[in-house]
């Protein structure tokens, strides 16, 4: 990390040992009389994973108490059972630092950000 660039992976390793749901029977689509029938699933698992991104640093005032930041990146996320499904995706975000606001403390810091994943 720098004043000006941001670099981020993150790392996910999860239990994947499956948990009772607490749903009762079988689970899972099946064709019945020509419709497809969903039924939910009766254990659910947790996904092993990283996230990752790079940021910059968009604008600044003269005297650095306000900033604007964007970043952009992607995730990907697995589990080790065929039945449930891998995700992966994009992700972009953006932010709006303001520093050392009045009435507050030096060095205090409010953040506003939007995000899309």
């Amino acid at each position: 990390m720098t004043v000006a660039w941001d670099a981020r992976i993150n790392g996910y390793f999860a239990d994947e040992s499956a948990k009772p749901t607490g749903v009762a029977g079988p689970s899972g689509a099946f064709l019945a009389n020509g419709t497809i029938l969903v039924q939910p699933f009766n254990s659910e698992r947790a996904y092993s994973g990283f996230d990752a991104e790079i940021g910059a640093l968009l604008w600044t005032n003269c005297d650095g108490s306000r900033e604007v930041r964007v970043f952009a990146g992607g995730f990907h996320f697995e589990t080790n059972v065929d039945f449930f499904p891998e995700i992966s995706g994009p992700r972009g975000r953006v932010e709006t630092r303001l520093f050392d606001l009045p009435g507050l403390e030096k060095g205090s810091r409010v953040t506003f950000g939007a995000e899309v994943t």
